[in-house]
């Protein structure tokens, strides 16, 4: 990516400056749609290195939709971007955005920018997935108090630069790259994450016997320039089981995940009795947890509604609780289904590929630990693209998913039907903007649900 020079950083700046200024008068002028593209846009699209006429098309004509596109940047005879304007006391809405990518998708122009002047949403038009999915980046031009503040605005702001448009590949790496940067973090930070489980392990072989939370937090402060060595745990001590069963974050009253009738049967029937403890084995390590009376799970400070839920947490990625944690040495499937330990874990059966007319698939255990660990949220709807064509499924209380009249087991069956061929569920179907396999991988404290 090529960065700008003294003479455009400040042409820039002095732009944002002006439009900031103007606004932040204490009587300051109610800006028109035209107001706005006049003392806001057009010179920061000056500044970035577009010239009128050459490179600007105003009022461009979409002929299928005859409508207009406030700017289209032709950079060497190609469409690069379509600019969408709206006056600054106007918020960006998914509708507007909507229509802008159509417009886009409809002219071949790969990416769209919708702005009030202040709020600037970059989109991908040529990726697959909804609005949300599309959106790249949002910069507010206005929220700097000092020069290394808009450094970092000028640092985004500057990938839709003329010299950097020129080049169609610039603007994908930077967007390639930052959403490993975002997933990276996530990994690094994540005291639950497979990735913090794993450099524990291996700071273990090497003698360094740490806790995911101080690998975590290492790496916080690391990537904010500032790392610190990783402070030790008490070394070469023996784990206890009390020494594990100490909250590694700040505990949470509100439990996560999803009430699971078969749990709470379970414990209400005295298959599970009340204060019973459950024990379950993860990477070398031996986990605790505690039963209540209602079915709830307390383990390392914080309160799940059902085994998956916490089995998942403990282990960073998605686990089936039934097969993790024992009571009184018998695997849960195994106290569910009534089974002695014969040291296996249980075996669930699928469901008829066909369970009434209209049912269809075969039970996913994947999909099953998912629904039940509660970041699909009730009431959900998962969403879909496929070849100009938009889905909508609804997932039920039982976890299937009802679509086009039909009802399936698992996302897999869903796509298969509508794709016409086979079709992985976990990257045709999306959930609030992400796909349902990125869903899988998400951060344990963001889905609690409360039943």
């Amino acid at each position: 990516m090529e960065y700008p020079s003294a003479e455009s950083s400040a042409a820039i700046r002095s732009a944002v400056d002006y439009a900031k200024m103007v606004t932040a008068e204490v009587h300051a002028p109610k800006l028109s749609e035209a107001d706005t593209r006049a003392v806001l846009i057009d010179p920061l699209l000056r500044a970035l290195g577009y010239e009128d006429v050459t490179d600007i098309t105003r009022e461009y004509y979409v002929r299928t939709s005859q409508e207009f596109i406030d700017y289209v940047i032709r950079v060497g005879g190609r469409s690069v971007l379509a600019v969408e304007a709206k006056s600054l006391s106007v918020d960006l809405t998914e509708k507007a955005a909507s229509q802008l990518i159509a417009y886009c998708a409809v002219d071949g122009i790969p990416w769209g920018v919708l702005t009030n002047g202040r709020l600037l949403k970059l989109y991908n038009a040529a990726t697959s997935g909804d609005v949300a999915t599309k959106l790249v980046a949002t910069i507010d031009l206005f929220s700097y108090h000092d020069d290394s503040d808009f450094a970092e605005i000028l640092s985004q702001l500057w990938i839709l630069s003329r010299s950097n448009m020129s080049d169609p590949g610039r603007l994908t790496d930077w967007v390639a790259k930052r959403a490993m940067d975002g997933i990276v973090r996530e990994w690094l930070c994540n005291p639950a994450s497979n990735v913090v489980g794993i450099l524990r392990r291996d700071l273990r072989r090497e003698g360094i016997d740490t806790t995911r939370h101080d690998i975590a937090e290492w790496a916080a402060r690391a990537l904010m320039g500032s790392a610190a060595p990783i402070p030790p745990s008490a070394a070469a001590q023996p784990k206890t089981t009390a020494a594990l069963s100490q909250p590694h974050i700040a505990p949470t009253n509100a439990p996560e995940g999803r009430r699971m009738r078969a749990w709470v049967s379970l414990v209400e029937s005295g298959a599970v009795g009340s204060q019973a403890s459950l024990r379950g084995d993860w990477d070398g390590e031996l986990v605790e947890a505690s039963v209540d009376s209602s079915g709830y799970i307390t383990c390392r400070g914080r309160v799940f509604a059902n085994p998956t839920a916490a089995a998942t947490y403990i282990a960073g990625t998605q686990t089936d609780g039934w097969k993790f944690w024992r009571y009184e040495g018998r695997w849960l499937g195994e106290v569910r289904a009534g089974r002695s330990n014969d040291g296996a874990h249980p075996v669930e059966r699928p469901a008829p590929k066909h369970q009434g007319p209209s049912l269809q698939g075969y039970r996913n255990s994947r999909w099953d630990a998912l629904f039940a660990s509660g970041r699909i949220s009730l009431p959900a709807v998962l969403t879909a693209s496929w070849e100009g064509r938009r889905f909508e499924a609804t997932v039920t209380p039982e976890g299937h998913l009802d679509c086009e009249g039909k009802s399936f087991i698992n996302p897999s069956a869903a796509a298969t039907h509508l794709a016409g061929r086979p079709m992985s569920g976990w990257q045709f179907w999306s959930y609030n903007g992400r796909s349902l396999g990125l869903v899988e991988q998400s951060e344990s404290r963001d889905w609690r649900v409360v039943k």
